[in-house]
């Protein structure tokens, strides 16, 4: 998952999610990427904040547990596309 990281990158990486991971419970619920969404795009009437949170749940819920873990976040973090 993480070999081709520098332990820099990585641990920017953490802490990047343990901000989102507002209960520290170690895994990103839609809640909290909700909060993060509405910190980020604010009142603008073009984002759908509830169908963003949904979109990015389908593409990074790989295991369809309900919540983003920190290796599924690295992934998305990582990702080309």
């Amino acid at each position: 998952m993480t070999m081709n990281l520098t332990p820099e990158q990585i641990e920017d990486l953490k802490k990047g999610f343990a901000e989102v991971d507002e209960d520290g419970n170690g895994t990103i619920d839609k809640k909290e990427l909700a909060t993060l969404f509405q910190k980020m795009f604010g009142d603008d009437d073009d984002i759908d904040i509830e169908a963003s949170v949904e979109a990015a749940f389908e593409g990074c819920d790989v295991d369809n547990d309900g919540s983003i873990s920190f290796e599924e976040y690295v992934k998305l973090a990582t990702s080309d596309s």
